[in-house]
């Protein structure tokens, strides 16, 4: 079956059951106290918050789906229901980003008194929180649950500046950096959905995996012994942890016997040197 290497099926259903159950409660706990509070910073954790929930479920569908076995007519498995799953994801964040913009230009043409302290002790809490759900994921391998961490990862830098926005307020009460801040969060998921967007789409479209450098691939294959040239040469991502190459080479080489032994040092050449196991060579033998 075509996966890679990755935790424990169970193991990854665990973390992701784990970090549902606790975004889905922290993310009201924000939500109410943000509401209390008057703070949109908090709000806006919250609804990222909630919407990291929602990922959260969508990666543990893909998560599921892409732990199914290869069949006859999916030869390949389903590997990439992970990626897809962190598309998916990384869609999800840059709405959430567009809301959270919009709710900060609103703070900022209309400034409302906010409890600076119930904002501090909130956003204690939930950063405690976060980066308990970060430690658990930070184990993931697929590029699905390295999307979750990640923007787990951003929540805690995230809710660094609402604690810092909080103490602001109490000590000085200038509220304006709360939207400030707010939008500083926002900022902080767009980058993160559009660089998962760039990730995931080009697996989708079959690009080259981003640690793979074509030309020396090329140039290891065309350096190999009995090989005279080498075109047709085409790399693509499987999955995000698994890549594949095809290409078609001229040998040196006028028994079939002896050019297989060379495509077989080829093969073993691309997986020892740039993890690619998964190769379809076409020789072409002297005549």
């Amino acid at each position: 079956m075509v996966q890679g290497k990755k935790i424990k099926k169970t193991d990854a259903t665990k973390l992701l059951g784990i970090g549902i159950t606790l975004n889905f409660g922290l993310a009201l706990f924000e939500y109410i106290f943000g509401i209390f509070a008057g703070s949109l910073a908090l709000r806006s954790t919250a609804f990222n918050t909630g919407a990291d929930s929602l990922s959260l479920i969508i990666s543990f569908v893909g998560n599921w789906v892409s732990q199914k076995e290869r069949t006859k007519t999916k030869t390949y498995g389903y590997g990439r229901a992970n990626v897809i799953a962190a598309f998916i994801n990384a869609l999800l964040f840059i709405i959430a980003a567009t809301f959270i913009f919009y709710e900060s230009y609103k703070g900022l043409l209309s400034p409302k008194p906010i409890k600076g302290s119930i904002v501090v002790i909130v956003a204690f809490v939930a950063l405690m929180v976060k980066s308990f759900i970060a430690l658990l994921l930070i184990r993931g391998k697929s590029i699905n649950l390295k999307t979750v961490f990640l923007d787990t990862l951003f929540d805690v830098i995230g809710l660094v500046g609402t604690l810092f926005s909080g103490v602001v307020i109490a000590l000085t009460g200038f509220v304006l950096i709360d939207p400030i801040i707010s939008f500083l969060i926002g900022l902080l998921i767009l980058y993160n959905g559009l660089l998962i967007t760039k990730q995931t789409l080009n697996i989708l479209f079959e690009g080259v995996p981003s640690h793979i450098n074509m030309q020396k691939v090329t140039h290891a294959i065309h350096t190999m012994p009995n090989v005279i040239a080498v075109d047709h040469v085409h790399i693509w991502a499987i999955t995000d942890q698994v890549a594949a190459l095809s290409c078609h080479v001229f040998l040196d080489e006028k028994n079939l016997d002896d050019a297989i032994k060379t495509i077989n040092k080829i093969k073993k050449m691309l997986a020892e040197k740039f993890n690619i196991k998964h190769a379809s060579i076409e020789p072409e033998l002297k005549k």
